[in-house]
């Protein structure tokens, strides 16, 4: 149960990381769409190759930055799901481990003399 609990907090923390990086990439992205356009501008009023060569390489590395940013995304979203699944897995132990002891308890108090088990079949 506690590895369970554990399992689920490092999936949460790992999470939480992954929605930093993808969070920086996409503000990098952002950054890079501004920069193309800027770039575009430029072009226009220049018509000068350079900066349109210059808007395709900052478009490039745009698109390669968002690619980046959808891996980190989906590696949070398994971390989610890990977590939950840690959560739940926790929870199912607990209830298993009160419903042992509850079992335990119940026999115990059936069998007040420790002479054997509650049923010991047909002879």
């Amino acid at each position: 149960m506690t590895v369970a609990l554990c399992l689920s907090v490092a999936a949460v923390a790992g999470a939480a990381g992954c929605y930093a990086r993808a969070r920086a990439l996409h503000a990098d992205a952002e950054w890079l769409m501004a920069r193309g356009q800027a770039q575009a501008q430029e072009y226009a009023s220049s018509f000068d190759g350079a900066f349109a060569d210059q808007q395709l390489a900052s478009f490039e590395q745009r698109r390669v930055t968002l690619e980046h940013a959808q891996l980190w995304q989906l590696l949070e979203k398994l971390l989610v799901l890990l977590s939950v699944l840690g959560a739940f897995s926790s929870y199912v132990l607990y209830l298993f481990r009160r419903l042992r002891d509850q079992l335990v308890e119940a026999t115990s108090e059936a069998d007040p003399g420790g002479s054997g088990p509650l049923f010991q079949g047909p002879r």
